[in-house]
């Protein structure tokens, strides 16, 4: 991912998801002032490879390394992992203060340079404070900090050694290889990753926008989004919004506990149609603004029977997102860009909207009659 964009400030369908999961305070710490670090979130190591193998290739070596190294317990892995990349973490940051501080260093003035934090394990009161954060061996702090030292430190060295990539299989690599060659072969899906005649097809397009809203302080918000695939049919002047899954299941993609529904991706199709909307406006001066916008796609395809699928989703439900519906507890994500923008103008992020106009927090958990 650019930089550029990663650090650019703007409202995301990631920040917007997370503002209904964080009080007001906590997702000011991590999107604002970035002084807090987003939770450890699990994403399948694989769906990332084969997104970077069909999008991205050339990134492949600076993302990923390629290891059968045995791996000790989910929880051992977990916790020396979150640790690794907290102590990475302290010397980017420490880099980049250092950078600002020799910058910014008077003519003829020593700076005061932060040292580097060694990339070991010795540090117990840090290792103990991620086992705290995991709840491993919570009341035995002591017993903790040895079973880590004791089952992590190959797994630690190992990852020192890979300089921050991802690890992945080889038998994970040979899979995403061969799942990559049915996407580009398959009738269903080829055309959305090989352009065809009068067909343009652009991937991992960044998309900004400047989201209105009415406010003494704060009358514009900055928006984002980076899709997988935007694909232009010149002959019939149209343009979709399509996005590549890689589930345990394609078949059951739109089940009642799927993924579209677990991981709320009609939210994030109808953000990223306004998105899309907006920025046809101004790619390659406009030249495309009279093209019709088409309903967006999901090719879902899984490793079991390797089949792509397509799964078109519906203006109704992409306006329900983004505008919820009156008078319900279905929200919509304008209704949170506008929460935010509550906060951006008045400054208090103590506590939600709700409670610093009402002075309390309303309670309702049954539809009225």
């Amino acid at each position: 991912m650019d930089s550029t964009y990663v650090n650019k400030f703007a409202i995301s369908q990631t920040a917007m998801k997370e503002w209904k999961e964080m009080p007001p305070k906590k997702w000011y710490e991590t999107w604002i002032t970035k002084t807090r670090k987003r939770p450890f979130r699990s994403a399948t190591q694989f769906g990332s490879y084969l997104d970077c193998l069909m999008f991205t290739p050339k990134d492949l070596d600076k993302r990923f390394i390629v290891s059968d190294i045995e791996l000790p317990s989910e929880k051992v892995s977990l916790i020396t992992s979150e640790i690794y990349n907290r102590l990475l973490e302290l010397n980017v940051n420490a880099d980049k203060i250092n950078a600002e501080t020799i910058k910014n260093a008077k003519k003829g003035t020593t700076p005061v340079i932060l040292p580097k934090k060694e990339i070991d394990f010795s540090d117990k009161e840090l290792v103990i404070s991620f086992c705290q954060k995991n709840d491993y061996y919570k009341s035995k702090p002591d017993q903790a900090y040895n079973t880590i030292i004791k089952e992590g430190t190959k797994y630690f060295t190992f990852l020192s050694s890979t300089n921050g990539r991802n690890v992945i299989s080889s038998e994970d690599k040979k899979m995403a290889e061969k799942l990559r060659e049915v996407l580009l072969t398959d009738p269903v899906s080829q055309g959305f990753f090989i352009p065809k005649k009068n067909c343009e097809v652009i991937f991992q397009q960044l998309l900004y926008s400047e989201f209105e809203v009415n406010y003494e302080n704060v009358q514009i918000v900055p928006t984002k989004g980076a899709v997988d695939i935007v694909h232009i049919n010149h002959k019939r002047k149209e343009i979709r919004e399509v996005d590549l899954k890689c589930t345990d299941d394609a078949f059951m993609f739109d089940s009642y506990t799927g993924p579209i529904k677990r991981f709320d991706y009609i939210g994030q199709h109808s953000f990223y149609d306004y998105l899309l909307r907006d920025w046809i406006k101004k790619y390659k001066n406009g030249i495309f603004k009279d093209y019709s916008i088409m309903n967006p796609l999901n090719v879902v395809i899984d490793q079991e029977t390797q089949i792509p699928y397509l799964y078109e989703y519906n203006q109704n439900d992409l306006y329900i997102k983004r505008y919820g519906i009156d008078n319900t507890k279905i929200r919509g994500w304008e209704d949170t860009i506008n929460e935010i923008s509550f906060h951006l103008d008045c400054g208090d992020w103590s506590r939600p909207m709700q409670h610093i106009k009402n002075g309390k927090m309303l309670v309702s958990a049954f539809a009225k009659r």
